[in-house]
């Protein structure tokens, strides 16, 4: 079977500091002091006004250099559309003037494991006075906050590293009318695009987006696939090359990937536009082009997302090392009584193999290898287990965890929610207060 991940992707990012004076070599000699070996030569390019080598054991080799005169600032309206930053940090990388770019060769093939090691060099550098973090081939902002949740453990990074979600809307609406990434183009597959996407992709049914993502780089679907089915037991989409979609959708429909759809250069190639598939037998060809229905409507809590038995062995990856930092935000949002949840697995009724099904529960109390909690959803394949049942599980096939918030839930994938309510504590307490009085008012009325 085909690897994805084995593929060579030579990454460069900048992190940007605050200023206009120019970061100076010798400022990261302090380098040294966490094991990184630096040696200053020659740029070779008259466009750079130094550049260093830099090894380290863990990390691997990368090049730092510093442009000369700088270079461009991320528009205001990039750092607006992502979803990786707090509001705080959104006006901090608004504040960067001054860059410092960082190259690492993708020497691992591994495509997961050099992206983390980007982050390491990220992290590194930017120290503690770097205001962003750029991934220049996935347009990801990494804060610093961000890069200390994500570098306090060993795991890959997720697939959603690998690229970036923006979210458009129109002038007349709050409302967006395009989602769509960046990043899986850049790495040889091709990005995807979503029309009058459902409020819930931000949040309750993410993981749509990253099982259309695992299904484009492990090459389940093509940028023409005509019908595949993205959540079992009801929902289906059609995957369609954004240059036939600009030949044949309406006008009114191309429209809502802005205002001159066909000559955007950054949005027309090595991408689909996911759409409603065709229920008739020529209607692949003749049908018009229309959103996918299934991604614009709300979400059904039963429905489950397809997701490879490789994808589903990262998410297991990455959820047993970030227990850690899962047991960590749970204790630093205790006072909020927040729902607090892990996926672990169990072993199915008759299961010829290890045949399991993956359970929520909710935890009360977290140990070192176990959580106390109680089973929130009905199995359909163990009898033994029944909703409500409490007791002790281990945590050896735990899949996934959950920190429910008003603001957006926190995952082994995206620590946003926690750092605006770590930065906003008083409001948040606040804005808690007032719906549960809301919510007692309603109760008594």
């Amino acid at each position: 079977m085909f690897n994805w991940r084995n593929r060579a992707v030579d990454l460069v990012g900048s992190v940007f500091f605050r200023g206009s004076m120019p970061p100076r070599a010798d400022d990261f000699q302090y380098l040294a002091e966490q094991g990184v070996r630096l040696k200053e030569i020659d740029p070779q390019n008259e466009n750079l006004s130094w550049c260093l080598n830099a090894g380290h054991p863990a990390w691997g080799e990368a090049e730092i250099f510093c442009p000369r005169g700088g270079m461009p600032t991320p528009p205001r309206a990039l750092i607006d559309f992502d979803k990786n930053l707090t509001s705080d940090e959104k006006e901090a990388a608004a504040a960067g003037r001054s860059p410092v770019l960082v190259r690492v060769k993708g020497s691992k093939r591994d495509v997961l494991r050099d992206r983390k090691s980007l982050l390491r060099w990220f992290g590194a550098v930017m120290a503690d006075d770097g205001v962003v973090a750029i991934d220049h081939i996935a347009q990801h902002m990494w804060s610093r906050s961000a890069l200390d949740d994500e570098l306090s453990h060993d795991a890959d990074v997720d697939i959603v590293a690998l690229y970036t979600i923006h979210l458009v809307g129109s002038d007349e609406s709050d409302t967006a009318e395009w989602l769509h990434t960046h990043g899986l183009g850049e790495m040889g597959f091709f990005d995807f695009d979503i029309l009058r996407p459902s409020d819930d992709l931000g949040d309750v049914a993410a993981d749509a987006l990253r099982a259309i993502a695992f299904a484009i780089v492990e090459g389940e679907v093509t940028k023409s696939t005509p019908r595949w089915q993205l959540c079992y037991p009801k929902g289906d989409v059609r995957f369609v090359d954004v240059a036939d979609f600009n030949r044949r959708a309406d006008a009114d429909i191309k429209r809502l990937r802005g205002p001159d759809p066909e000559h955007d250069e950054d949005h027309n190639h090595d991408r689909a536009i996911l759409c409603e598939p065709s229920g008739k037998l020529l209607g692949r060809w003749f049908d018009k082009m229309k959103p996918a229905k299934f991604l614009s409507s709300r979400f059904d809590e039963e429905g489950m997302f397809q997701l490879s038995p490789a994808a589903s062995e990262l998410s297991e990856t990455r959820a047993k090392h970030t227990y850690p930092l899962f047991r960590k935000l749970a204790e630093e949002l205790k006072e909020f009584e927040l729902p607090v949840l892990a996926k672990i697995g169990y072993v199915v009724d008759d299961a010829t193999e290890d045949d399991r099904e993956y359970l929520w529960f909710e935890v009360h109390e977290f140990f070192d290898d176990a959580v106390d909690a109680t089973l929130a959803n009905e199995p359909f394949r163990i009898a033994r287990m029944k909703a409500g049942q409490r007791g002790r599980h281990k945590i050896d096939k735990i899949n996934d965890w959950a920190i429910f918030t008003p603001i957006g839930t926190i995952n082994p994938r995206n620590t946003q929610p926690a750092r605006e309510i770590r930065a906003h504590p008083a409001e948040f307490r606040a804005a808690m207060a007032e719906a549960k009085a809301a919510a007692e008012r309603e109760e008594n009325s």
